[in-house]
């Protein structure tokens, strides 16, 4: 995954995480309960609030396309540890 140019995985949070922590922003492919691949549909709250936050792209497997992959490998994730740090003045 290190290595990757683009990680696709489905949206457990494991995968995500892992993905993320390595600054790859992840392809995630839900898996659905109305196809019987889970028990409920929390892998698509995940995926959707992680999108939401433009750290993950979440499609389902019928709807991703080229773009999706050309959009997660121009984007990084960079955890809190490796962000700029600020510092706040009084004046």
């Amino acid at each position: 995954m290190r290595q990757a140019d683009v990680v696709i995985a489905h949206a457990g949070t494991g995968s995500a995480l892992t993905a993320m922590e390595l600054g790859k922003c992840p392809v995630l492919i839900p898996r659905e309960h109305s196809n019987a691949e889970h028990i409920d549909d929390h892998q698509s709250q995940t995926a959707a609030f992680l999108a939401g936050l433009e750290i993950a792209v979440s499609r389902r497997v019928d709807e991703l396309c080229p773009a999706d992959l050309l959009v997660a490998a121009g984007r990084e994730v960079v955890t809190a540890a490796d962000a700029p740090r600020l510092e706040l003045r009084s004046r």
